[in-house]
């Protein structure tokens, strides 16, 4: 599966090499979030004891590489049901609170969705920054303000940063706009 190529650029970038070496994803978002994760942790168990250097906590991946892959999935699920609570919004900014109830019902119980938020790979992600571009571009609709074209412009390069195709959610700036 895809989901060591994040976890092995994440482990390298604590090397000191930031190139990831790959190009068929986009960015480094994934890779660049998991290296953060992965800090937090060798900062959390280097204070807790439980290793005595980076080179432990270097090793210690290759006698058990769960709690490696347990912190991203648990960071994923998160973005996966922060997408499901930005549905919800969207639905109602744009319908009403059912519409967005039944959006974000349909989305929590869509099995690709569900899927893909148990794996660290950057599809979830990307659709929470899609989401959230949308959510800030029908802003941009009812007031013309800076902050909700700076954070639709952001949530836009997020997505791309993700995956390619995010970019495709930029369209809705101009759209909102005009």
């Amino acid at each position: 599966h895809d989901e060591p190529q994040s976890d092995q650029r994440a482990r390298r970038f604590g090397t000191g090499d930031f190139n990831p070496h790959i190009f068929w994803w986009p960015g480094t978002f994934q890779m660049d979030l998991m290296f953060v994760v992965y800090a937090v942790m060798f900062v959390a168990e280097r204070l807790g004891g439980l290793v005595a250097s980076s080179q432990a906590f270097a090793a210690s991946y290759f006698r058990d590489p769960t709690s490696f892959y347990l912190s991203g999935r648990l960071v994923t699920l998160a973005f996966g049901l922060a997408t499901v609570y930005l549905t919800f919004r969207l639905g109602k900014r744009s319908h009403s609170w059912a519409a967005g109830a039944i959006a974000a019902f349909y989305l929590s119980i869509n099995p690709m969705h569900v899927e893909w938020s148990r794996l660290v790979l950057p599809v979830v992600p990307m659709t929470l920054w899609v989401v959230l571009a949308f959510l800030a571009a029908l802003k941009i609709a009812e007031e013309a303000s800076i902050r909700w074209y700076l954070l639709s412009g952001i949530a836009a390069g997020l997505a791309t940063a993700c995956l390619y195709y995010g970019a495709l959610v930029a369209l809705a700036i101009p759209l909102a706009h005009g």
